[in-house]
């Protein structure tokens, strides 16, 4: 999804905002810049005005509330909060930049993980939280989702949103707070927690890790249920190639009785520890070992500066020439360009130094060398390179091929590196008249796209936004290279042409959301629900509409009210799927699956509301989240009132019902709900434990 958006370059609370990092419901986290000393943060934002108002207060304080807790550690293996506050409607928060991904999704890759990384991994988290625990901060919500698995290779917990400060009474004891699956018991029947619930959320990581698997699956009443009264599996009978060391070490972290467990997670590191130790002397590890490392290494070149200059310019020059016909013959990666950049200032610096910044330089040698290498750069490699991007120009439709090219935009820097080497050591024009033809012949194509996109967008095809979306981002690639090699007027035409196709994007929408709404016609509900499944694309869709970037006053006048009349048709969509999904929870016949898909489809509307970030459309995106809202928690009461007189498969299918509730609430951040629900599944559940007692 494309990471460009209007508020880039905007302040929030005296920090510039770069392009977005990452989304979820209720905010956005974007790259940010601090106000003084320009350091890069990122920049986590909260809108609350996207909030019911008597869940409004309570978030904004557990927003905060995380801000002042993670402002307070300080540890390599915990995301720092820098600074935190309030800016207008929406309220921030600055962190340190880390850049990675959740261990949530290697989880759901798939792919199963060493057992040196996991070791390495754990030890870390465990590290983290014996630090917070000494600080007296329980986390209450260790799951995979909140450890960052970073970069460079460290591991960092996050989101201290509901932890809770040993001494304070912020959360009473009765609170449901956290994620069901790696709830501890104490949790579950909301008693007061300490820092043995973090030891026994851990332990479920672990398990996870070990297997590839939750503990306890199932609905969220079966998973609460589980929690309370069934011993999970050995790890070691789940995965035969986990060694019996673990089984103890998972029993005891995630025992039912918090007097069961490890007491701290230094005693839990320590156990692991020789837990590891055992599993290696009994060889049951299979280590694959993946090394990311480039082969290509260079002489840096310090010892330029003892030879002659002639020799010293040649023996740059050929050094040159030899990285340039690499990326020819097989690409111009990153590192190859990077290192010819290098070659190429140490070139011109030597040309330079030589001739006393005067050129051509004085010395005929000199002169020879320059002459013979800008020789080669100009007339042999620049136009063979300007061939190459035209060649992979990734222009919108193209078909891609396995023997392709994937080097476009190396071919673009080196090509713009070259031009720039070749004007310093007194060449000029030479790149220039090159990159004339390539923009002239980039803007050509992009011009023949805005020919055959029209076309295509008042057929009676099936409109894929997904095909569209790709073709948009390749368009944003193109600009990107037009841009680079120096074509401002051509970049502001392409991104108007971007900017009056998604408006017509949008439009066909519109309509064929209307056609249903109004219409009730089956193929248009088909229609629908493919643009529903492509919520993320029709999202990028809609910013572009709203860019204002390079766009004339009327243009943007006209994208406000292209998307202001798509969330018109959207409300309308809301209420058909409300009215559906109450018929759903009293059908006779009733299907889950039918539930769920109208459940989605109404969080897919829920997204595409909060995050359209424009001023001007505001009100009617606060309406159409508004709304969705509304319907999705009025299904509540009326799953709970069916439930209480169902039996058997009838009760099966309410309380699924009431669980992809939840998981829609807890997707969306609708903490409240998310925390009613959970109250009620876990009275639920006591009061049935209590009926043998009562008889």
């Amino acid at each position: 999804m494309d990471n460009s958006c209007p508020n880039e370059g905007r302040s929030l609370g005296g920090y510039r905002l770069g392009p977005i990092l990452g989304r979820g419901a209720m905010g956005v986290v974007y790259k940010g810049f601090a106000p003084s000393s320009g350091m890069e943060v990122a920049v986590k934002t909260l809108r609350p005005d996207l909030l019911a108002s008597g869940e409004r207060d309570r978030v904004l304080e557990r927003f905060l509330h995380e801000a002042a807790i993670s402002k307070s550690l300080r540890h390599e293996n915990i995301i720092h909060v820098l600074d935190s506050g309030q800016d207008g409607v929406d309220v921030f928060m600055a962190m340190e930049l880390v850049l990675g991904r959740e261990l949530k999704e290697a989880l759901d890759s798939g792919k199963p993980m060493d057992l040196d990384r996991i070791e390495i991994l754990f030890s870390k988290v465990l590290a983290a939280l014996s630090y917070s625990h000494e600080k007296g901060i329980i986390h209450r919500d260790i799951k995979p989702s909140n450890i960052l698995l970073v970069d460079s290779g460290n591991v960092k917990v996050m989101d201290f949103g509901i932890a809770r400060v040993e001494s304070s009474e912020m959360t009473q004891a009765g609170a449901m707070l956290g994620t069901p699956s790696y709830m501890s018991p104490e949790q579950v029947i909301g008693e007061c927690v300490d820092r043995r619930t973090d030891i026994y959320s851990a332990g479920v990581v672990l398990y996870q890790l070990l297997t590839g698997k939750k503990p306890f699956q199932g609905s969220l009443t079966q998973i609460m249920q589980q929690v309370l009264s069934t011993v999970p599996a050995a790890p070691s009978s789940v995965n035969i190639r986990v060694s019996r060391a673990f089984d103890s070490i998972i029993a005891r972290s995630m025992a039912k009785e918090r007097d069961g467990r490890f007491l701290s997670a230094k005693e839990f590191s320590d156990a692991l520890a020789d837990a590891f130790a055992c599993a290696r002397e009994e060889d049951l590890n299979d280590v694959t070992v993946f090394v990311d490392m480039d082969a290509t290494v260079l002489d840096d070149g310090t010892m330029l500066a003892s030879m002659p200059a002639p020799e010293a310019l040649s023996d740059l020059g050929t050094r040159m020439k030899e990285l340039l016909q690499k990326g020819l013959d097989k690409e111009f990666s990153d590192c190859l360009v990077s290192e010819c950049r290098k070659l190429a200032d140490d070139y011109v610096n030597t040309v330079l130094a030589a001739s006393g910044g005067s050129m051509p330089p004085a010395d005929p040698r000199l002169s020879a060398v320059l002459e013979r290498d800008c020789s080669v750069f100009g007339d042999c490699v620049l136009p063979r390179v300007k061939e190459l991007i035209l060649e992979g120009a990734p222009l919108p439709g193209k078909s891609l091929c396995l023997n392709d090219r994937s080097d476009w935009m190396g071919c673009i820097d080196i090509f713009t590196a070259l031009s720039k080497t070749l004007e310093d050591l007194g060449r000029p024009g030479v790149g220039e008249a090159l990159a004339r033809v390539v923009r002239a012949e980039l803007l050509g194509a992009c011009m023949m796209y805005a020919g055959h996109i029209n076309t295509y967008l008042f057929s009676p095809d099936h409109l894929e936004i997904t095909r569209i979306a790709a073709d948009f981002m390749r368009l944003d690639i193109l600009q990107w290279g037009v841009e680079e090699l120096g074509g401002e007027m051509e970049v502001r035409q392409i991104s108007n042409q971007v900017q009056m196709f998604s408006g017509q994007v949008l439009k066909r929408v519109a309509a064929a959301i209307r056609e249903f709404t109004h219409g009730g016609d089956m193929m248009s509900r088909f229609d629908v629900a493919n643009f529903m499944c492509q919520i993320d694309e029709l999202i990028v869709v809609a910013e572009r509409t709203l860019d204002a970037d390079g766009a004339c006053g009327y243009q943007l006048s006209m994208g406000r009210e292209i998307v202001i009349d798509f969330i018109a048709a959207a409300e309308g969509l809301v209420e058909i799927y409300a009215a559906e999904l109450l018929g759903e929870v009293s059908a006779p016949d009733a299907k889950l699956s039918a539930f769920t898909a109208k459940l989605k489809q109404l969080a897919r509307l829920f997204l595409f509301a909060t995050h359209l970030d424009d001023e001007e459309c505001r009100t009617q995106v606060l309406h159409l989240a508004g709304a969705v809202r509304q319907s999705v928690e009025a299904l509540v009461p009326v799953v709970e009132s069916v439930l209480a007189d169902a039996v058997d498969e009838q009760a099966s299918l309410h309380q699924n019902q009431l669980t992809a509730i939840w998981e829609t609430a807890e997707s969306l951040g609708w903490s409240e709900l998310n925390a009613r629900l959970l109250i009620y599944m876990r009275n639920e559940i006591l009061t049935d434990q209590n009926k043998p007692n009562q008889r």
